[in-house]
């Protein structure tokens, strides 16, 4: 049984702008979603290692949005340090 990958939706940008790295924490996102599809395709396929390894890329996926995130929070909080002196 093969899953199709989901339509995911990404934030729009700016035309010819690179996409701000909060925003593509979302698209990070949005892959491991459709890499945990693959990963439940394999699974009930009995094609252990690659369902392992759809998982593992959905991890990646998942930590690479996770450090986004904090880098974005970081800047927030800096941001407003900076202007509270």
């Amino acid at each position: 049984m093969n899953t199709p990958p989901i339509n995911f939706e990404p934030l729009p940008a700016a035309a010819g702008s690179p996409i701000p790295a909060i925003e593509s924490a979302i698209l990070n996102i949005g892959t491991a979603v459709n890499d945990c599809e693959w990963a439940k395709s394999k699974w009930i396929d009995g094609e252990w290692n690659d369902c392992t390894m759809w998982i593992s890329n959905a991890i990646s996926q998942l930590e690479s949005a996770r450090a986004k995130i904090y880098a974005h929070q970081e800047s927030e909080n800096d941001e407003m340090t900076s202007t509270h002196h």
